[in-house]
């Protein structure tokens, strides 16, 4: 079931949600009783829309993908050139994906004002040690 949750929270924050349970004999949801986590997961790929909407358009007129890694818009900070477990999503999301073997992890937020996507607090910028059942998701302000 953890396997699964952790998988799904990663599909939904990236650009294609895509469930891939050819092993399972019945709806995964239904296999792993976790049917009111895929629901909420799913709502929040719902909200997701309208942001995934504006960096693909971005993506049209101006080539920078939707989904990247954080070296590519944190150029100047040599602190992202060795990170390849963190991306960001659109212009404000920063996603770092955990596995069923993790409850916790080391995430690092650039330069920034930064919120938790879960909880709406801020959060500093920096290394943090992460805690969560909840893939951690951040997002940074509008400038």
């Amino acid at each position: 079931k953890t396997d699964f949750i952790r998988r799904l929270q990663t599909a939904v924050f990236s650009v294609q949600c895509l469930i891939n349970a050819w092993y399972c004999e019945q709806a995964p949801w239904l296999e792993f009783g976790c049917e009111e986590e895929v629901k909420a997961l799913l709502n929040e790929r719902k909200k997701l829309i309208p942001t995934l909407k504006k960096a693909f358009e971005k993506y049209h007129r101006t080539g920078i993908p939707p989904v990247r890694a954080l070296v590519m818009d944190y150029t100047a900070d040599p602190e992202t050139y060795g990170i390849d477990d963190e991306y960001l999503l659109g212009d404000s999301l920063l996603v770092a994906p955990m596995t069923a073997e993790q409850s916790q992890r080391r995430v690092y937020l650039p330069k920034g004002e930064w919120t938790d996507y879960w909880t709406g607090k801020t959060v500093p910028s920096g290394w943090l040690d992460v805690r969560t059942d909840n893939i951690p998701v951040y997002v940074k302000a509008e400038r």
